[in-house]
């Protein structure tokens, strides 16, 4: 069952890590913070929760992505889209397939 085998990783890991020299730095990462064995948790010293990103951040990430490609935006479209809470893979998703719509179709961006 998907417990056992959880458990099991769960356990390798672990091991795994305490054979690390102590000059080693590993990062983990997780969506799923709530199914993670607390005694793997205690292995990593330092625990930092990334957050939703803010309207104004929404807008700033998406500002900057568009101007290091060079594309001109409707900053009020932005602004709109920034307006709903979006998490930032899907962010990164929609700015994506506007762009593709916009090299199809020959247009402007739009988000």
């Amino acid at each position: 069952d998907s417990t056992g085998e959880m458990s099991r990783v769960t356990i390798g890991l672990m091991k795994s890590l305490d054979l690390l020299n102590n000059d080693c730095v590993v990062i983990g990462a997780t969506n799923r913070i709530d199914m993670i064995d607390k005694a793997l948790l205690r292995r990593f010293s330092i625990q930092h929760e990334i957050k939703e990103l803010e309207e104004a951040e929404v807008s700033s990430f998406i500002s900057r992505i568009l101007e290091d490609l060079k594309i001109e935006f409707d900053i009020n479209n932005i602004y709109e889209y920034s307006k709903n809470q979006h998490r930032q893979s899907k962010i990164e998703n929609d700015i994506t397939k506007s762009i593709i719509k916009m090299i199809k179709n020959k247009e402007k961006f739009i988000l």
